[in-house]
């Protein structure tokens, strides 16, 4: 994680000209809560988070929420729903309602 975020911020081309994330942004906050949420064996976990370090050097388009415009209401409103999601089940952690947690794979997803 940490050596492909230091790739990701280091990257002259890491946003691209209509604001987009170009390779997986490091929301490792983010994956870390679901790994968290979902109490999977180390193994699963560990593959998981070099699936989305290896993403990072895959320069596809990747939503900047608050930024990009193409849609920005939309995306500013997903995601102010997503963090109330998410707010509910850190609140809620060890066990979280399953719903909730589904539901907050939506917008990321």
């Amino acid at each position: 994680m940490l050596l492909s975020s230091a790739y990701g911020f280091a990257s002259a081309d890491a946003k691209t000209a209509d604001c987009f994330f170009t390779g997986f942004p490091s929301y490792w906050n983010v994956a870390a809560l679901y790994l968290l949420i979902w109490k999977l064996p180390t193994s699963a976990n560990g593959a998981i988070l070099l699936g989305l370090a290896a993403l990072v050097f895959v320069r596809i388009g990747y939503v900047y929420p608050s930024r990009t415009p193409t849609l920005r209401a939309l995306t500013v409103t997903l995601t102010a729903v997503w963090g109330a999601l998410i707010l509910a089940i850190i609140v809620s952690l060890p066990n979280p309602p399953p719903v909730l947690v589904w539901l907050s794979l939506l917008f990321p997803v």
